[in-house]
């Protein structure tokens, strides 16, 4: 038999998980249209324009995702006291969201500017949204 958590007190270091959902859709969101730009060989100020829409839906996405994730009440939120324990929950809150925004925006973008490889892209949306979310997730948990 386990004993149950401690609760937590003032001053302990704690994750907002839905917050750390949109986080991470942001970026990842970002990462991937980057890259879509970039396999397009567009411009530049396609590459800056791209990208901010890029980080703003994924945001979205992720915002979208953290809220069904974890479902809390009108004025609490879904926490967990950052730690080694809190890497699981942190990964579930930050994998799924990465993979949806990136998978969507790579593949919608590739649709608009026409890059043909969306095979490739999908690879590459996949390794972006992982190393995004494991990257969000473990600095989260592990500060």
């Amino acid at each position: 038999m386990s004993t149950p958590p401690e609760p937590l007190a003032p001053g302990d270091p704690i994750v907002a998980l839905a917050s750390l959902s949109a986080n991470a859709a942001a970026f990842s969101g970002a990462g991937s249209t980057l890259a879509v730009f970039y396999k397009a060989d567009s411009a530049w100020p396609l590459l800056v324009g791209g990208g901010t829409a890029g980080f703003v839906v994924g945001a979205i996405i992720g915002m979208l995702a953290g809220k069904a994730l974890f479902p809390a009440s009108a004025d609490n939120v879904v926490v967990v006291r950052a730690g080694v324990g809190a890497l699981s929950k942190c990964l579930k809150a930050t994998l799924a969201p990465c993979l949806l925004a990136s998978t969507l925006l790579a593949l919608s973008v590739a649709l608009v500017v026409g890059v043909p490889a969306a095979g490739s892209l999908l690879v590459v949306s996949t390794i972006v949204a992982t190393s995004t979310g494991v990257t969000f997730a473990a600095g989260a948990a592990l500060t």
